[in-house]
């Protein structure tokens, strides 16, 4: 019995500036569970002296910044991963996430999952 493998083509988002356009729709229409009574959404927000993070969005008593990622890598069926390669940038963005944990902010990452295999 002779065994063929089928590779089905699968479509990838790469443009990271549209994973932002994203969340930023599905945060002004309240689409996302955790984040429905929004006050205020801002973009590209500095913090510290050398970080922007993508969001910060404020509600009654707490403000959070939210990190958002674009992930195209899969080398499992079904299973994306982050990140694709080594990031410096990655890293640092994260290690400011946890400073501003410690200043009162909550913090999230997004990961968005541009492909239609995972």
């Amino acid at each position: 019995m002779r065994i063929r493998a089928i590779h089905q083509k699968s479509k990838i988002g790469i443009n990271t500036h549209l994973t932002n356009k994203i969340v930023f729709d599905a945060l002004n229409k309240r689409m996302i569970k955790n984040f429905k009574d929004l006050d205020n959404i801002q973009q590209e927000v500095k913090f510290g002296k050398n970080t922007r993070f993508d969001f910060l969005v404020t509600e009654k008593y707490k403000k959070t910044f939210i990190e958002v990622k674009n992930v195209t890598l899969s080398r499992q069926r079904e299973i994306a991963e982050f990140p694709d390669a080594i990031t410096s940038r990655g890293l640092k963005h994260i290690q400011e996430l946890l400073k501003a944990n410690k200043k009162g902010y909550e913090i999230y990452l997004f990961f968005v999952i541009q492909r239609n295999d995972c």
